[in-house]
């Protein structure tokens, strides 16, 4: 897994945005999330491209429904398999 995931993976679990719902102390502000994640990679990813791709897909799935309901760390294995899968075109 290369540093950039390993980071992100990294922020998911400790800033502070990412601030836990009150009714299920197990469900992740999935929004907050992705806004980070998009931010940190128009910040440090190399290919800025690449980046949009990744931020693309983000939102999309983010739309649609696919990352609501899921724990912290199922929600990062989504999140870094959305990323990896841009990556690794």
């Amino acid at each position: 897994m290369s540093t950039i995931f390993r980071t992100i993976l990294l922020m998911i679990t400790l800033l502070p945005a990412f601030s836990i719902a009150e009714e299920d102390s197990s469900a992740p502000n999935v929004e907050s999330i992705v806004a980070e994640i998009s931010e940190a990679l128009e910040e440090v990813y190399v290919f800025p491209e690449v980046a949009d791709e990744m931020n693309a897909l983000m939102r999309q799935k983010l739309n649609e429904g696919a990352y609501q309901g899921l724990d912290l760390p199922t929600l990062a294995g989504e999140l870094t398999r959305d990323l990896q899968s841009i990556r690794d075109r």
